[in-house]
């Protein structure tokens, strides 16, 4: 038999460990959708082995129905030349002006800046939102990360109010 004061404490540990259970499932939600090196307002819309990409909430404006300007931001778990931006440096992370059309998805780059880790910009390339606005759809190619991330992003928008 198990003394009262025993029990007591049995009873304490059990409920303290089925908060901290409770607590650590919360976080885990929390983490899948703020990785390491997103904080908010940044929100991740897509990850896998090699990159995650982000979507900074606070600076979101509605174009149409289907279009949002935006600012995604990826970083890649190795260092990287890239095949659109030759930059001489090694870069890990990328801030992205966009363009997003949601259905289907597709993107009109507005500019980006490219760094390693939390360094300063490396290289840049802007077209400008006028040159932008004119330009054709890049739409995105199935089963890529840039569909992954278009969807996501989308989903998370159409929900919130006022944007």
């Amino acid at each position: 038999m198990i003394p009262r004061s025993c029990a007591s404490l049995w009873t304490t540990v059990g409920t303290l460990a089925m908060s901290l259970t409770s607590a650590a499932r919360a976080q885990s939600k929390v983490a899948s959708r703020h990785a390491a090196g997103f904080t908010t307002p940044w929100y991740v819309v897509f990850a896998d082995s090699e990159l995650t990409i982000a979507l900074d909430t606070s600076r979101v404006s509605r174009v149409d129905s289907s279009t949002y300007r935006l600012w995604l931001k990826t970083r890649w778990a190795a260092p990287r030349n890239g095949t659109r931006k030759h930059t001489s440096s090694p870069f890990n992370r990328e801030m992205i002006r966009t363009y997003l059309r949601c259905s289907p998805v597709a993107y009109k780059v507005i500019g980006t800046v490219v760094s390693l880790d939390d360094g300063p910009p490396l290289d840049s390339m802007v077209v400008g939102d006028r040159r932008a606005r004119l330009g054709a759809w890049n739409v995105a190619k199935p089963r890529s990360a840039d569909v992954g991330a278009g969807e996501n992003a989308c989903r998370l928008l159409h929900r919130r109010p006022g944007i």
